[in-house]
């Protein structure tokens, strides 16, 4: 079974087809407030180099986000199967159902939990299965899981109660980080708002006040000035976006 490398996302050509024509939409409406023609349009379309690595930037982090939040659950699981108990193998497999039910059979950590459970019945050390997630992930809670892991197993030590502590410990950071998400979402909606806010007043003096732009179409010193207006505008918003980028 091919396993997931998490460390980059490759967008699909569904996702490349469906952002493509929202970017294609996107252009034409800029082209048009501010050049009043869709000749612009195919200098704008360069763009989308930077435009799609913006977006398979958003796609990953928010699929990592998911990882994340799928990983803790079944951590949380297999910690209290281990008190019940139960073995390694066991345990991993339970967690593996609860999850199933609790997101899909298809969602990323269950896969994750199948593959191990499957290396355990071949004899491959646990964490050495876990080694494997945490390579593919590269995400800070997955590898301090798996670093405790090898740690508890190379002293022998009382697993259950080492994996409970780690859990527990993960647990309350990856609550303060969701809490701190929680508000840098707040400020990304005001970032999104003011994004567009340029491209609504245009429409609005555009609708309210026909011919109020005139004065700068089809000229050339009309098209320097928009030309400088929209570079600044580009550059405002790659900074807003670099700005609002925390890394939780």
């Amino acid at each position: 079974m091919k396993l997931t490398d998490y460390r980059v996302y490759k967008l699909s050509y569904s996702e490349y087809l469906i952002y493509g024509a929202v970017m294609l939409i996107f252009i034409i409406l800029i082209s048009y407030l501010f050049y009043h023609s869709l000749l612009p349009s195919i200098f704008l379309l360069p763009c989308s180099f930077i435009y799609y690595k913006q977006i398979a930037y958003i796609l990953y982090r928010r699929r990592n986000e998911r990882l994340c939040k799928q990983f803790m659950d079944s951590i949380l699981s297999l910690s209290a199967s281990l008190e019940a108990g139960s073995s390694m193998e066991n345990a991993i497999w339970e967690a593996y159902l609860q999850i199933s039910v609790i997101y899909s059979r298809n969602c990323y950590i269950a896969h994750e939990l199948n593959a191990i459970h499957n290396q355990l019945k071949l004899s491959i050390p646990i964490e050495e299965a876990f080694s494997n997630l945490a390579a593919r992930t590269d995400i800070e809670d997955i590898l301090t899981f798996c670093d405790i892991l090898k740690i508890a197993k190379r002293t022998d030590g009382n697993l259950a109660a080492i994996i409970k502590t780690t859990v527990n410990t993960i647990s309350e950071k990856f609550h303060i980080s969701r809490e701190i998400r929680t508000n840098i979402n707040g400020k990304k909606l005001e970032q999104l708002i003011m994004i567009f806010m340029p491209i609504f007043i245009i429409i609005y003096i555009r609708l309210s006040s026909p011919g109020f732009f005139n004065c700068l179409y089809h000229n050339l010193p009309g098209i320097a000035f928009v030309t400088v207006c929209l570079l600044f505008y580009g550059l405002s918003v790659l900074i807003s976006i670099k700005i609002t980028r925390i890394e939780v």
